[in-house]
């Protein structure tokens, strides 16, 4: 089973990954439909901050600085 953190830093680094391509939101786990444009972007902007994607990958690495 997958820790919580754990769980939640994949989500962070496949949003991110997600956005990074054209057409990406509909391969990216925090996008939901039947929000509006605006509101979606704002959650998956607040989501995929850069520190959040740190976070996330040194939570998946395993190793901490």
């Amino acid at each position: 089973m997958i820790a919580v953190e754990e769980l939640e830093a994949q989500i962070i680094v496949m949003a991110h990954a997600a956005c990074s391509i054209v057409d990406g939101c509909e391969l990216c786990p925090l996008y939901r439909e039947e929000l509006e444009t605006t509101r979606q972007q704002g959650i998956c902007q607040e989501k995929i901050g850069l520190e959040n994607v740190r976070n996330a990958l040194i939570t998946l690495r395993g190793n901490k600085r």
